[in-house]
């Protein structure tokens, strides 16, 4: 079927189809590369067979080739580029040759069918996307070659059970996107609805932006010791998270990190960490006990906002600002111990213990700090300090 095929001069690119109604090719050895868009809204191609010539397969070469069920990727294919096989929703699974490299933004996006990937073990750029909403999906096991996960590149992936991640990766990330009505983040694995367990390997410096947001299955997530930041919107809304051991050696937990985990029960914030982001743990309404070690310097506003269950809380002498509501709608806080024993070195606003607990809650300090605390603009509400 050469004749259906339009092929460039020197015959080593397929650049187009004379018939777009095609149902089966098969591209001829001579080929390697097979062009942009040069089967794009093929809508009844339903199987390609490809040359062992071919080295590389462009950017949306069978975008919305929704009928195409079989395809086998080459030995020597070292690169998919951009949307190549994007909303093939009819494509099942794909076993990628070690020889592919690189994997192109969107390749694989809205392949709604595609229930597994074998990604190569020598490949090391997953472009941003690259299996967005690929919502069959179950399984996935990425190679060591791989340094960061990013991008949006298994976002809303909803059927994605298990994930395997690689000693020696470095960062799991996101993007950050303007779109109407505000910032949007697209974590590598956010939206991940069937996601319930996860475990990051020590060599893992950075979780952040959206990272895990909205895995509301997630039970738990065993953090490797080489942790040192979990960033803006991070675990946001995992709405089935009830344990979070933090590992010692993290340093930063961002804005709205943990906000919307509503089983999260306990938290021990670790002693290098000197900042909890602004929302960081609002809305935990199950959490029951917090407990901020020596070392912590700065709450953000609404950091604990809305953890209605929270009984108590330790405040450390290191403490330098608390900002604006951060205990907003505790309504079960009932004891916060204090250690600081300076607290003209505290910046606190008038809003950052809200009146009912000044009323409802016992403030415990050091003993011979009690006048201070009883003299001090904002401590001074609360209705017993001990």
């Amino acid at each position: 079927m050469t004749d259906i095929l339009i092929l460039s001069e020197d015959g080593m690119t397929v650049t187009g189809v004379t018939d777009n109604q095609v149902v089966t090719v098969t591209i001829p050895e001579t080929v390697k590369q097979i062009g942009t868009t040069a089967f794009e809204n093929c809508s009844n191609l339903e199987k390609v067979i490809l040359p062992g010539s071919l080295t590389s397969i462009g950017s949306f070469a069978f975008a919305n080739c929704v009928s195409l069920k079989e395809i086998n990727i080459p030995d020597g294919v070292v690169e998919i580029k951009m949307a190549a096989f994007s909303s093939c929703s009819s494509l099942r699974s794909m076993d990628l040759p070690d020889s592919v490299t690189k994997l192109g933004e969107f390749a694989f996006d809205r392949c709604s069918s595609l229930i597994s990937v074998s990604l190569p073990k020598n490949i090391t750029e997953i472009g941003e996307y690259a299996f967005f909403e690929c919502r069959s999906l179950q399984s996935i096991v990425l190679p060591g070659s791989l340094k960061e996960i990013g991008g949006g590149i298994f976002h809303g992936c909803t059927s994605l059970k298990t994930i395997t991640l690689p000693a020696g990766l470095e960062k799991i990330g996101g993007i950050k996107m303007m779109e109407e009505g505000g910032e949007t983040t697209y974590g590598a694995f956010g939206k991940c609805t069937s996601l319930e367990h996860v475990q990051i390997p020590d060599s893992v410096r950075e979780i952040d932006n959206g990272a895990f947001a909205h895995c509301t299955s997630l039970q738990s997530i065993a953090f490797g010791a080489g942790l040192t930041k979990i960033g803006k919107n991070a675990f946001m809304c995992c709405a089935s998270l009830s344990e979070a051991a933090l590992p010692s050696g993290l340093t930063e937990i961002g804005e709205n990190a943990f906000r919307g985990c509503e089983l999260l029960q306990s938290v021990s914030i670790p002693k290098n960490v000197k900042t909890i982001g602004d929302a960081a743990f609002s809305e935990c309404r199950s959490m029951r006990n917090l407990k901020l070690l020596e070392g912590i310097e700065h709450i953000g506003q609404w950091a604990f906002k809305d953890s209605r269950h929270l009984q108590s809380v330790v405040l450390p002498s290191t403490l330098k600002t608390v900002g604006n509501w951060a205990f907003y709608g505790c309504t079960s806080l009932k004891n916060i111990f204090s250690a600081i024993s300076d607290i003209s070195n505290v910046s606190i606003s008038d809003h950052t213990f809200p009146n009912h607990l000044a009323e409802d809650c016992v403030l415990h300090v050091p003993a011979e700090t009690l006048n201070d605390y009883k003299q001090h603009p904002v401590f001074c509400k609360f209705k017993e300090i001990v």
